[in-house]
């Protein structure tokens, strides 16, 4: 075991030492810069769009509530670079404008595939990000981040892009899913969500989203026994009891360490 804990160390100080980053810049609320670092299994480098708030500040999800801004980002000014894919971690909710997203600190991971791998690579970012304390301002971001021989070690980046990994959404698994969906109600039709959860679980949260169309309101954790919680979600927006039984649903159902997606239909109750 000691053996392994060394290699793994050994394994992260060698990558951490080609971590990357870019100048922080200085916006109303918050700095954010450009980080990266190569991945440990020779995948896709991982890079990442770091966001310190200062005190009342929040910034969004990408299915930012009633109100926000979700990250508008464009990556085509790059070079060397094929791919991107921009990830979320769980967001929160909060109540005070019905918004869905992040406080203090936030790192947006993406993921990079180069178009040619051993050569150096610029990353490129332009768009919009919101970044709101009592009104939101949408944010223009311009960041760039060189990527080749020069890096240097940056524990800083390669604990923020950890960070960040671990707090991704993963595949549903066994006592952490969503087991059943049940549409309820015909004048105020309503989402039954039942899901089972760790039995030390703390922070239980549910974020539930339809067709780019629909707003769905918070969902409302109404039990809890044991592993097994409930929650209700409002859908009398949508235009039909028929709509919302054909819609794909994107379930996010987190804690205060893990975070799990999952599709599924909701079913009519009998």
């Amino acid at each position: 075991m000691k053996t392994l804990l060394a290699l793994t160390i050994l394994l992260f100080a060698n990558v951490s030492a080609h971590a990357a980053s870019s100048d922080w810049v200085k916006v109303d609320g918050a700095k954010m810069r450009l980080i990266g670092m190569p991945s440990l299994d020779n995948g896709p480098y991982r890079a990442g769009l770091q966001i310190e708030l200062e005190p009342g500040w929040k910034t969004y999800w990408r299915n930012p509530g009633a109100s926000g801004l979700p990250p508008q980002l464009d990556f085509s000014a790059s070079k060397n670079v094929n791919e991107t894919q921009l990830k979320f971690p769980a967001p929160h909710f909060f109540a005070e404008d019905s918004s869905i997203g992040y406080k203090n600190s936030v790192t947006f991971p993406i993921s990079v595939t180069p178009t040619m791998r051993g050569f150096p690579m610029a990353l490129d970012v332009n768009g919009i990000v919101g970044i709101c304390s009592d009104i939101c301002i949408p944010t223009q971001v311009q960041l760039s981040l060189q990527v080749g021989k020069s890096a240097i070690s940056q524990m800083d980046v390669a604990m923020a892009l950890n960070k960040s990994q671990a707090l991704l959404p993963t595949q549903p698994e066994q006592g952490f899913a969503i087991e059943d969906v049940m549409l309820q109600g015909e004048e105020k039709p309503a989402l039954v969500v039942m899901a089972r959860v760790p039995i030390q679980a703390e922070d239980v949260r549910l974020f539930v989203e339809g067709p780019q169309s629909w707003y769905l309101d918070r969902a409302e954790l109404i039990s809890r026994k044991g592993t097994l919680v409930r929650f209700s979600v409002d859908v009398s927006e949508a235009k039909s009891r028929e709509d919302i039984l054909a819609a794909d649903l994107v379930f996010t159902l987190a804690t205060q360490r893990k975070a799990i997606e999952q599709t599924m239909k909701a079913k009519a109750a009998q």
